[in-house]
């Protein structure tokens, strides 16, 4: 089908109702991200989705998809380098964490809340 096709098409009232109730919204979110012992390669990576406010700390606004993308890249390509990424969720808390590398923290959930828990010894 070329874009000729289309040109004799009308459009009732019926087709417009239709669209209207369609709604196409585009969710963003907010993300920040910290990644203190990463390659320098690494660093400008994020530095092409999210803006530099402090060293090692990225903040900005990404879609869902993104996020999901550009974590993954990180935990790819971190090797021994720690990674945190902190995003918003519609959840009780308001956000989700996710963690790579970390030592001495792991996230656990209670009751629909994402907490960090301290490992360590017990005495």
């Amino acid at each position: 089908m070329t874009a000729t096709d289309f040109q004799d098409t009308k459009i009732t009232p019926a087709m417009r109702a239709a669209h209207s109730r369609i709604r196409c919204t585009v969710y963003f979110m907010f993300a920040v991200v910290s990644a203190p012992a990463v390659p320098e390669h690494l660093r400008g990576y994020i530095g092409r989705f999210l803006q530099q406010i402090g060293p090692s700390l990225y903040v900005g606004k990404m879609s869902p998809n993104k996020a999901d993308l550009l974590w993954e890249q990180l935990v790819e390509h971190a090797h021994t380098g720690g990674l945190v990424m902190v995003c918003s969720k519609h959840n009780d808390s308001g956000f989700s964490v996710r963690m790579h590398n970390v030592s001495g923290f792991r996230i656990a959930e209670f009751d629909g809340i994402e907490l960090p828990v301290v490992l360590g010894k017990v005495h």
